[in-house]
């Protein structure tokens, strides 16, 4: 493997334990995020996606270039929507990467979107956004096969490192914590 793309990388935690000696493309909408991860992992590029003229240029420049995966670790539960979701998945189609690597928080029961995102986003909690079905995700991923699945339920990700309880909200359906490792079906 040669280059990953670390979606909403964070202080770039993930990509420091496994890309040593890749390239490394950091994808955020937050400046700030970005600068962090930077600082961790200073020959990694960082790309800013805070508007749609920045999010077609992005997506358009990493098309063109050969990423083997995608890493987004505790990211789609920050998503407002499933719709925004969507919008990823296709890009993420797009750049069409050997293999995808996603941590999530996955609905038991039905897809959730939190009817308050903007108030919500700015709580404590880490569940910001959205809870998929595995049917969900893997409905707008149909080029990729799981290569692997392991839950994660011991640990659940918190806003400054981790808990160890799930916070229960009401309206909010029994969800877990699962890592993919998605497979792109062309790849033998």
């Amino acid at each position: 493997m040669r280059s990953v793309l670390d979606w909403g990388p964070g202080s770039g935690w993930m990509s420091e334990m496994i890309c040593e000696n890749r390239e490394i493309y950091f994808v955020d909408v937050s400046k700030e995020v970005l600068d962090k991860a930077v600082s961790n992992i200073p020959h990694a590029h960082s790309l800013l996606i805070n508007n749609n003229d920045s999010y077609r240029m992005t997506i358009k420049s990493l098309s063109k270039t050969d990423i083997d995966m995608i890493v987004a670790f505790s990211v789609i539960y920050h998503f407002p929507s499933f719709e925004y979701f969507e919008a990823i998945a296709e890009c993420w189609k797009r750049i069409s990467p050997k293999y995808i690597c996603i941590k999530t928080m996955i609905s038991r029961e039905s897809m959730w979107e939190w009817p308050e995102y903007e108030k919500y986003a700015e709580s404590n909690n880490y569940l910001r956004g959205l809870l998929l079905t595995e049917h969900d995700l893997l409905s707008k991923l149909q080029n990729y096969n799981i290569a692997a699945r392991e839950t994660t339920d011991t640990v659940i990700p918190g806003r400054l490192g981790q808990i160890r309880d799930k916070i229960q909200l009401d309206g909010v359906p029994d969800y877990e914590s699962v890592i993919y490792t998605l497979k792109r079906k062309d790849i033998a």
